[in-house]
């Protein structure tokens, strides 16, 4: 369970002199305030968006890993197991459309037939592979999850 206000953030001016980031139900969680000689509100709303940004952008990821500075570790993983999932879809897809422009058994001795197996089986086992590192990694980040 996370300790921290649930996003999404937002921001909001009060004034020109501070900036306000509040949860979804518009409380108040902090305040960028004018510091002295500051002149100008540019750095303040800057500032007070970019947290809100961050805090957004990380939704979902412990603060553990955060603090860790695993965000770079978890994107890799994350787009390799894209990359997975995305050629396990194009090898069930390609097996689904070598079905369809499938021959009778006859007219060539079974040779569509094996082709399409070969397919099925590559599809099934790009799929199979892909839960698999899904399934290892889900259990990585419930374990670091536990770690304090």
């Amino acid at each position: 369970m996370s300790e921290h206000t649930k996003e999404p953030w937002n921001v909001r001016t009060i004034d020109e002199s501070m900036g306000v980031i509040d949860d979804k139900y518009d409380f108040s969680i902090a305040q960028t305030h004018q510091r002295a000689g500051d002149k100008c509100n540019i750095e303040r709303k800057a500032n007070s968006r970019r947290i809100v940004a961050c805090v957004n952008a990380c939704a979902g990821v412990t603060t553990e890993n955060l603090e860790r500075n695993r965000i770079g570790e978890i994107i890799i993983k994350a787009e390799r197991q894209r990359d997975e999932l995305l050629d396990a879809c194009v090898a069930i897809v390609a097996w689904d459309d070598a079905e369809s422009d499938a021959e009778a058994w006859d007219k060539d001795q079974g040779a569509a037939w094996r082709k399409r197996q070969h397919l099925c089986q590559d599809a099934f086992d790009k799929a199979r592979k892909a839960i698999d590192n899904a399934e290892k990694l889900q259990k990585g980040v419930a374990h670091n999850a536990k770690v304090v």
